[in-house]
């Protein structure tokens, strides 16, 4: 789960940091003592709808000559346990080593976020009937790069 960041990597080896001066005109010899090991990460914690999943690469591991993990995060849909034989669609999302899945709401929205959406939608412009000219509010105001007043966008914070 480290995603092969050098220093998060466990069992790499570092020492304490220590000043130096270094010297080119001395020829001296700078010793570094490799004293700890980076310790062992914790796994990310499964939920109901996010599993995370390790296994060996045998064709990896065989390639480099020691054990290769290759991992996986899983994102099931609602209903998943209630009935195991259904299937269902898949999408693949490949992530440069991702640690889990954010931005997933596991518990539905209170009435709160109901009348902020419902408010937003009251104050969303009218989108431009102009072919091609999708509108969409953003945070920023003023005209567009193009400087047509028919592209400026409005003020939201939706």
């Amino acid at each position: 789960w480290e995603g092969q960041q050098w220093n998060r990597s466990p069992g790499n080896l570092m020492s304490d940091v220590e000043r130096v001066h270094i010297d080119p005109a001395s020829g001296e010899t700078l010793r570094v003592t490799l004293s700890h090991k980076m310790p062992p990460i914790t796994p990310p914690e499964d939920t109901k709808y996010v599993k995370h999943i390790k296994f060996r690469s045998e064709i990896l591991s065989e390639w480099w000559g020691h054990d290769i993990d290759l991992g996986a995060i899983v994102v099931l849909p609602e209903g998943f346990d209630e009935h195991p034989d259904a299937r269902y669609p898949v999408a693949y999302m490949h992530g440069h080593f991702p640690r889990t899945f954010r931005g997933l709401r596991e518990t539905p929205p209170g009435p709160e976020l109901h009348a902020r959406s419902a408010d937003c939608a009251r104050r969303r412009p009218a989108r431009s009937s102009r072919a091609g000219a999708a509108h969409r509010p953003t945070r920023s105001t003023g005209s567009s790069k193009t400087g047509d007043p028919a592209h400026s966008v409005a003020s939201s914070s939706c």
